[in-house]
C-alpha cells in the first residue's frame, strides 16, 4: 500500500520527467559560464592553461551527456508510474536544477554504486549488525521495520534481506522515483556509468579524478523481498492506524531534517512497539534552512539524551559510540567533509 500526501496540484510529474530531461542544459550553462570567465583572463595567461583548459572542458562536455542518458531513463519511471500518483498527490517539489540534480547523482553513488560499497559499509553496516543481533534470524519474518527518510532505498533492501518487511519512507518526489527504479530493477541491463561530481569546478587535485566514472548499479534486487512505500511527509502521513505498528525504527543521517526534533521523537515513539528498538545513526547539524515553520533549537546530543530518557521513557540497551563517515563523500576533493556521528540503540518503555 502506498499513503500518499496531498499538495499543490501544479507541482506534476512532468515538470519532474521535463527537468531531469534537460539536465545536459542545465550543466552545460554552468560549463559555459567556466568558460566564459577564462576567456575573461588576458590572453597571455590564458596561453599558459589553455590546453589543460580545453582538454578539460572536452572531457565534461563528453560526460554530461553520459549522465544524461541514466536522467533520461529515470525520467521514463516518472513517465510511466505517474497514474500511481495523480498530480494531486505530487510530493516535494520546488523546481529542479543543475545541483538538484547533481545532488541525486552523488546521492546514486552514495548508494548504488560499485564505488560507494565503503561509504555505504561506515554507515550501513554498522545499523545492519546491531539489527541482526537484537533479532535473531528466526524472528525477522515476522517484524515490520520502518525507515523515514529512506532517499534511494539502499538500507531499506539490506535490511529486507535479513528476512524482516521493511517499509521506504521518503517524501522527496526525485528520490522516490529514482529509488522505485532501484528497488524493481527497471534501468535495464545497465551497468552505467555516471560522473557525480562533474559539475564542481573548485575544490580539486587533479583534472583526472574529474573525469573519473562510477558504475551503477553495483547489484540488481533479488525477488521475494517483503519492501513496502510509505510515500509522504513522515510527520503526517502515519496516522492514528499506524500507532504502535513498527517493531524497530532506523534513523540514518535523518533526525537532522526534523522542523522540530522533540515532535521526530515523539512521531517515533507514538510509531513503535511497546518494547520496540529504535536504532540511529547521524550527525545533529540541522540540515534545512530557517522559516516559519523551523522550530531548529540545535540542541546538544545530551538535551536529546534527556528527552529520550527523562521525557519519554526509552531505554538505552547498548552504550553510545561514535563512528567516522562520510555522506556523498567525494574522495578526490581537496577539502573533504567527514562527520563523526552518536550512534545509539534505545528501547520503548511503557
Amino acid at each position: 500500500m502506498i499513503e500518499r500526501e496531498k499538495l499543490n496540484d501544479l507541482n506534476t510529474y512532468e515538470d519532474v520527467a521535463f527537468s531531469l530531461c534537460n539536465y545536459s542544459r542545465y550543466a552545460f550553462a554552468k560549463m559555459n559560464s567556466n568558460i566564459s570567465n577564462f576567456n575573461r583572463l588576458p590572453q597571455n595567461q590564458r596561453s599558459h592553461l589553455v590546453d589543460l583548459f580545453l582538454r578539460r572542458i572536452h572531457g565534461t562536455k563528453k560526460r554530461i551527456k553520459i549522465n544524461q542518458i541514466l536522467l533520461n531513463k529515470i525520467a521514463e519511471i516518472f513517465n510511466s508510474v505517474s497514474i500511481l500518483f495523480p498530480p494531486k498527490y505530487i510530493l516535494t517539489f520546488n523546481g529542479l536544477d543543475a545541483a538538484h540534480l547533481d545532488s541525486l547523482l552523488s546521492q546514486i553513488y552514495r548508494e548504488w554504486s560499485v564505488e560507494g560499497t565503503e561509504e555505504r559499509s561506515r554507515c550501513f553496516q554498522p545499523i545492519i549488525d546491531e539489527f541482526c543481533k537484537i533479532y535473531d534470524q528466526k524472528d525477522r519474518s515476522g517484524l515490520r521495520v520502518l525507515v523515514p527518510g529512506s532517499r534511494l532505498g539502499r538500507l531499506v533492501y539490506e535490511l529486507s534481506k535479513t528476512g524482516c518487511h521493511c517499509v521506504y519512507n521518503d517524501a522527496d518526489m526525485l528520490m522516490i522515483m529514482t529509488a522505485f527504479g532501484f528497488l524493481n530493477n527497471l534501468y535495464g541491463k545497465g551497468p552505467y556509468d555516471i560522473y557525480p561530481w562533474i559539475n564542481e569546478w573548485g575544490n580539486n587535485y587533479m583534472n583526472s579524478t574529474i573525469l573519473n566514472p562510477v558504475t551503477v548499479p553495483d547489484t540488481f534486487i533479488e525477488p521475494g523481498l517483503k519492501i513496502t512505500m510509505e510515500v509522504g511527509n513522515f510527520l503526517t502521513c502515519f496516522r492514528s492506524e499506524n500507532c504502535e505498528s513498527f517493531d524497530c525504527i532506523i534513523t540514518c543521517f535523518f533526525i537532522d531534517t526534523a522542523p522540530n526534533i522533540i515532535v521526530f521523537i515523539e512521531k517515533i515513539r507514538y510509531l513503535l512497539k511497546n518494547g520496540g528498538i529504535w536504532i540511529n545513526l547521524g550527525h545533529l547539524s540541522s540540515s534545512l534552512e530557517a522559516d516559519g515553520s523551523c522550530i531548529d533549537m540545535d540542541p546538544t546530543f545530551e538535551e536529546i539524551e534527556h528527552i529520550m530518557f527523562k521525557c519519554m521513557n526509552f531505554q538505552k540497551i547498548k552504550p553510545n559510540t561514535d563512528i567516522s563517515c562520510g555522506y556523498m563523500d567525494n574522495k578526490n576533493v581537496i577539502n573533504k567533509k567527514k562527520y563523526v556521528c552518536p550512534f545509539f540503540v534505545v528501547r520503548k518503555h511503557v
